[in-house]
């Protein structure tokens, strides 16, 4: 409680040395400063506690050690300097702003006085204006009501399209899919490169971080294919948006090595979301097609070596412009 106290009369403190930015106009400084003010006040009867236990001598009712004691003495005090302080800037600022009050209370009557006739003056139409009103009143729900079944129909037409969009997308990455599992892994990995490639424009430095990213989670499954985290990617992973996603056909490199593309629940009661599985057969109970599999992953592995190593080699001898990736692994 105590620390709380000490934290508040710190910003306290600091918007006191806030306030007296001369930038500020001179309402603001009074608006501020008796805020503060106010603030300092509601907190008086926490100090005045604090206080009642530092100053008491009855060693069976004493509360506070010496170094509390002098912790609360400090604070005490530099609440009251506080206080005043803030309420000298105060009666400074409401004598500084007296002036420009009353010049506002003055053009406030006289606002108010010119108001007053108008009203008189408008009296006898009032009637008619109160017919306009209604009728302007009637006129702009009716807008409001066309404007919000446009709105409306424009966010339909949105989201179809986005619907679409994203089918067409979907569709699309199905097909690769679809293609990429009919080739051979080592085949499916070069065609999905080949593309990769060419989705960067056939940037070196993005095409070379995307393919030490895919390289990575690759050969963590080699050297660990037991371990179902290196074989369980979400998509909407940050990291994994990041390093593999965000490059086109970025997904489809791991699609050739075997992941697949299924829907999953992380916690119970949330939806489910989209990871890339890449199942390991069971090496005891199938061991031959668990063998196969791992032969499978090591090609790819292989195959994306060869392009990390002929990616480095080309930074090297600065012949960047005349990499030619099916060159990588003839």
């Amino acid at each position: 409680e105590f620390k709380m106290a000490v934290a508040a009369l710190g910003s306290a403190e600091q918007e006191l040395k806030q306030i007296q930015d001369p930038e500020l106009s001179v309402l603001e400084r009074s608006e501020r400063l008796a805020e503060l003010c106010r603030l300092l006040e509601s907190e008086g009867e926490l100090w005045a506690k604090f206080w009642a236990r530092a100053s008491e001598t009855d060693p069976d009712k004493k509360i506070y050690g010496d170094k509390m004691v002098m912790r609360v003495t400090a604070a005490h005090t530099l609440y009251h300097e506080t206080i005043e302080r803030a309420n000298e800037l105060l009666q400074v600022a409401l004598a500084a702003a007296e002036p420009l009050l009353q010049k506002l209370r003055e053009e406030q009557l006289a606002a108010e006085a010119i108001a007053d006739k108008l009203a008189r003056e408008e009296q006898s139409a009032q009637a008619e204006l109160g017919a306009q009103a209604a009728a302007a009143a009637a006129a702009a729900e009716q807008a409001a009501q066309e404007r919000l079944v446009i709105e409306r129909e424009a966010l339909l037409q949105a989201q179809a399209l986005e619907r679409r969009q994203r089918d067409e997308q979907l569709r699309v990455q199905a097909d690769r899919h679809k293609m990429l599992a009919s080739l051979v892994p080592e085949e499916a990995i070069k065609k999905a490169l080949t593309e990769l490639f060419s989705s960067v424009d056939s940037d070196l430095a993005v095409f070379t971080t995307g393919v030490k990213n895919i390289l990575q989670i690759v050969s963590n499954c080699v050297r660990s294919p037991d371990n179902q985290s290196h074989r369980r990617l979400r998509l909407r992973n940050k990291n994994f948006e990041q390093q593999v996603a965000q490059y086109g056909w970025g997904i489809e490199c791991l699609v050739a090595a075997g992941f697949q593309m299924e829907m999953h629940v992380r916690e119970e009661g949330e939806n489910p979301e989209q990871f890339l599985i890449l199942t390991e057969p069971d090496p005891v109970a199938q061991y031959e097609e668990w063998k196969g599999w791992l032969s499978d992953l090591k090609g790819v592995k292989g195959v994306l070596e060869s392009v990390d190593q002929a990616l480095r080699l080309s930074r090297l001898e600065n012949s960047s412009s005349q990499f030619v990736l099916e060159q990588s692994w003839s």
